[in-house]
Formats: structure tokens, sequence, C-alpha cells
């Protein structure tokens, strides 16, 4: 029987990943999550037209008694609204964020990227993935709350910053 790879620790393997975020609300948070501290991927969005990044980490200062000191794992999904998805620098684009504590079934989505944008994003192309990976990195805010689908919590993101990776698109 062959054994399942390792999962690889880290967002991006030559360093430099990082997620910043205030979460004020439902969560209550200042994350500074660094490199080896989070895992993170992504690539387009299904529609095409834009960036889905995730970055996954630990909830500071939540550790479970009940799961031998575990902390509770986080995960934000940024969809950034763009058609075009080359390198170089793009500002002011719409996005949609979700929220997840995972395993605790709670949820927080501003459900369409009215509430969110990303001021800076700023593609990168890694010469050590032959072209297939980007290095992306973004600032933004958001002016209204993620809410949970029952509409009686919310989470505010007023600022974030990230840099993680991502699939370069392909062309068809």
């Amino acid at each position: 029987m062959a054994k399942a790879a390792p999962e690889t620790q880290g967002c991006i393997s030559s360093g430099g990943g990082l997620l910043q975020a205030q979460l004020r609300g439902a969560l209550v948070a200042d994350l500074n999550w660094s490199n080896a501290q989070m895992r993170c991927e992504g690539g387009p969005r299904p529609d095409g037209k834009g960036l889905r990044l995730t970055f996954a980490g630990a909830l500071p200062g939540s550790e479970r008694a009940d799961k031998a000191g575990v902390a509770r794992q986080l995960r934000f999904i940024f969809g950034i609204d763009e058609h075009d998805t080359a390198a170089g620098v793009a500002r002011a684009l719409p996005t949609n964020l979700t929220v997840i504590l995972e395993g605790e079934q709670q949820l927080y989505t501003t459900m369409g990227d009215e509430h969110c944008a990303v001021e800076t994003l700023d593609r990168t192309p890694l010469d050590a993935a032959g072209g297939k990976k980007i290095r992306v990195h973004a600032r933004g805010y958001c002016v209204g709350p993620a809410t949970n689908l029952t509409g009686d919590a919310r989470v505010l993101v007023p600022t974030f910053e990230f840099t993680g990776i991502a699939d370069a698109e392909v062309a068809p």
C-alpha cells in the first residue's frame, strides 16, 4: 500500500507568504500569519473572471482544551473579480470574501463583491515553477460585513493584506 504524500507546510515554498487581517464582530482577532504559519492556494475563479485565493491557519488564542491544545482553524477565500489576470499591478477590484471557522459550522460571506475591494493586486510569475504559478500580493478593505447564512452573526474585515501563490491561468 502506497503512503499518502505528507501535507506541505507553509504557503510559498520559497517563502514570503503572509496574511494580515483584522476581524471584528462574531470573530475578533488581529491576524499576522507568516508563510510557515499558514497554507495557501489559488487559481482562476470558476467563471474565469479573476482570481480565487485561499488562506488557512490558526485563530490566535483559540486553543481548545478538549483537543489537546489544538488551535481552531480559520480559512479565508478571496474571490477577486478581474477579467485580466496577467502579471502586473491592478487597482480597485471588487472582491467577495468568505471566512470559515473550520469544523465548527461557522461560515461568513459577503454574498457578492460590493462589500470588499482589493486596492492593489500585484501578480508576478514564479520562474521556479516554470510559468505555472504566480505570486499574488494584495491589499484591500471591506466596508460591509460578511454574514452567516442565517443572518444573525457578522464578521467585518476592515483591512487585509496577503501574499500567496496561485496557478497561472491556462489559455484554452
